[in-house]
């Protein structure tokens, strides 16, 4: 985070943080035998 402050402003790099995490996390989204698939 302090890589991308130092190059860019604290807003833009919370929402450039916030998209590289999101986009970490989608494939969970669509893993069989997830907590949301158990019953």
């Amino acid at each position: 985070m302090d890589g991308l402050q130092a190059r860019y402003n604290a807003l833009f790099s919370s929402l450039i943080l916030g998209v590289v995490w999101a986009l970490w996390h989608v494939p969970l989204f669509f893993m069989e035998g997830q907590w949301r698939t158990a019953s």
